[in-house]
């Protein structure tokens, strides 16, 4: 995330103020690689939060109750309609902790592989010696596409930040989204949890828009093709750094 957070850093400087949008937003700040430069900037960052398990919601208050100008979602981002996201039981939150979770609050591991990819679920389970048919279960959430709650919240575009957390959904939250509309200078997303298909087709996809592509490790990272200052600043900072 060194990438990243340096871009982010970088952009704060160029910009008066920074428009963000976190998908996936979880409980805002644990193993969130912007959690603590938002808070940094908090004068200057307006935050919108998505995260579709409602179980989550309070501790995502609490973490941006001194940040002046967030909102939060509850729901999923995709092309409209209804959708289930698999989840750990609360029941089962205690038995699911593993190595990279040591010292996080018992809640965080379990409500960190939710996802509307059953399989991932199932098989994060399975690695932690649990019976996915007992400890985990199916939540109905809504749906709503980005540029939709963009509108309905009036939340201003172009955004300068999109960070997706989906765990294997990643690559549908970007293909539902309109980037013609929404318009990010910079893309970052789990790649991770994709297959080399999908891989492929958000490429696509992302370069047919107007996107250069980066990998970082199990991350993808995308960057405006504009011509602004701003936008060849970014691609110029981040062809260095990868190099």
């Amino acid at each position: 995330m060194t990438v990243y957070r340096a871009l982010f850093r970088l952009l704060a400087k160029m910009r008066k103020r920074l428009n963000i949008v976190i998908i996936g937003a979880n409980d805002g700040r644990i193993n969130d690689p912007s959690y603590d430069l938002i808070m940094r900037h908090r004068d200057r960052t307006d935050v919108l939060l998505v995260e579709p398990n409602t179980t989550l919601i309070p501790f995502l208050r609490e973490n941006y109750a001194t940040h002046p100008s967030h909102s939060i979602a509850n729901c999923a981002i995709g092309p409209g309609g209804t959708v289930d996201i698999f989840v750990v039981k609360e029941s089962y939150w205690q038995r699911f902790q593993p190595d990279y979770a040591k010292g996080w609050p018992e809640y965080r591991a379990a409500t960190g592989i939710t996802s509307v990819v059953k399989a991932h679920v199932e098989g994060a389970l399975l690695q932690a010696g649990l019976d996915p048919r007992e400890a985990m279960e199916a939540i109905n959430v809504p749906v709503k596409s980005l540029s939709g709650l963009c509108d309905e919240s009036s939340w201003p575009t172009p955004v300068d930040i999109l960070q997706i957390d989906a765990e294997g959904y990643d690559d549908s939250i970007i293909l539902s989204s309109n980037l013609e509309r929404i318009r990010p200078k910079v893309i970052l997303f789990e790649s991770q949890n994709l297959t080399e298909s999908r891989k492929e087709a958000l490429a696509a996809h992302l370069k047919t828009n107007r996107y250069k592509l980066y990998e970082l490790g199990g991350n993808g990272l995308a960057l405006e093709r504009g011509y602004s200052p701003v936008d060849l600043s970014l691609r110029f900072a981040a062809a260095l750094l990868v190099s």
